[in-house]
């Protein structure tokens, strides 16, 4: 097994009903989904070491890395800085604490 399949499980596993490795192992998802989750847990992993959030806001933190990296490989415009707009999310305030954070992660990722 790829071990970031165990790494995604350990660290974010939760976001999948029945766990990150079954689920990737059911659906067979393509190995760039593998490197997105993967990424996805790295940055949960980071931003969440000093300070892990309440178990209540851990899947929108996750949530809130996924938008933050589809902004930033997806920028409205080409060749012009992401404005990491989430207003179409409900993001609790501790959730938006990270968002920063998310972002600088994201961003040293994605370069």
């Amino acid at each position: 097994m790829d071990p970031r399949i165990r790494y995604v499980e350990d660290t974010i596993g939760f976001r999948f009903e029945q766990g990150f490795a079954r689920r990737y192992e059911e659906v067979g998802s393509p190995v760039e989904d593998l490197e997105i989750w993967y990424r996805n847990a790295l940055v949960y992993a980071k931003v969440t070491k000093n300070r892990p959030p309440r178990d209540s806001q851990r899947l929108r933190l996750v949530i809130l890395i996924e938008a933050i990296r589809f902004e930033a490989t997806h920028p409205p415009f080409p060749d012009e800085p992401g404005e990491f707009d989430i207003s179409s999310y409900e993001f609790s305030e501790d959730v938006l604490s990270y968002k920063s954070a998310v972002i600088e992660e994201v961003l040293r990722q994605e370069a």
